[in-house]
């Protein structure tokens, strides 16, 4: 868990200082091996990060996989809240059709 956290913590960094692209590594880095209480935390972060860098393909990939994650846990109206926020995240880095 420590690790984690401190690749979590290490990425922010990285990503305050404009070092998206490095810090996206670390995030991957860190999911992959994460424990499931660190995964959704993980995933946000990663959409966001992915974001900034202007990676919208993965930063959209991203938000996909935190709206699973979201759809599949209680009905919890807070999770709808974050639910409605992570599509309309979606939709900006949709193009439209």
């Amino acid at each position: 868990h420590n690790l984690t956290l401190c690749q979590m913590g290490k990425a922010v960094t990285l990503s305050d200082l404009d070092n998206n692209d490095q810090a996206l590594t670390i995030l991957d880095q860190a999911i992959a091996n994460a424990p499931e209480q660190f995964k959704m935390p993980l995933m946000r972060q990663i959409a966001a990060t992915a974001e900034m860098a202007g990676n919208n393909e993965r930063a959209a990939s991203a938000y996909q996989e935190l709206l699973t994650m979201l759809t599949e846990i209680s009905e919890d109206p807070e999770n709808d809240m974050e639910i409605q926020m992570v599509k309309s995240r979606m939709e900006k880095l949709t193009p439209a059709s």
